[in-house]
């Protein structure tokens, strides 16, 4: 099933997730009753209009996470940014977001829909924000206007 490959029919542009990015993902999925929340970087290609994510950043120790909730701290995830940044001679770069939710098909919470809009308006180029359930995972292509949802299902 994965690497996933998926066209916006309406921009034409294309999303590919490697296997790498989703098993990472896949390994902090809240199957059990207390399973806290988890999330990371979305880390990838712009080639053109179209996005490849090659990777997500784990869970870092300095994050804030509870069943409900995540915050995450940038400290270890920019780290990893800089260093795929550099070794990649700059193809590698911020592509959007990841988190877990304990649903087995996961929806955006209000908070989520508010964080996105302001990253999407303080960057100029899509984002993707990936919410990932116990039975499905859910990707959003974001811009600062509009929001595409497409899920993907284990």
């Amino acid at each position: 099933m994965w690497p996933v490959n998926w066209k916006d029919p309406e921009s034409n542009r294309f999303l590919i997730i490697d296997d790498a990015a989703i098993s990472l993902i896949r390994e902090y999925l809240q199957t059990r009753p207390m399973d806290p929340e988890a999330g990371g970087m979305l880390l990838g290609m712009r080639r053109g209009k179209h996005l490849q994510i090659t990777m997500a950043t784990p869970p870092q120790l300095t994050d804030r996470r509870s069943r409900i909730n995540v915050v995450r701290n940038s400290l270890g995830h920019e780290e990893l940014l800089r260093q795929e940044y550099s070794q990649s001679d700059g193809y590698i770069g911020y592509l959007g977001e990841w988190h877990t939710h304990p649903q087995r098909h996961p929806s955006p919470s209000d908070r989520d829909f508010n964080t996105w809009r302001e990253i999407s308006k303080s960057i100029n180029y899509p984002l993707i924000m990936i919410i990932a359930g116990t039975a499905s995972i859910t990707c959003y292509l974001c811009t600062a206007n509009k929001t595409t949802e497409m899920t993907f299902y284990y």
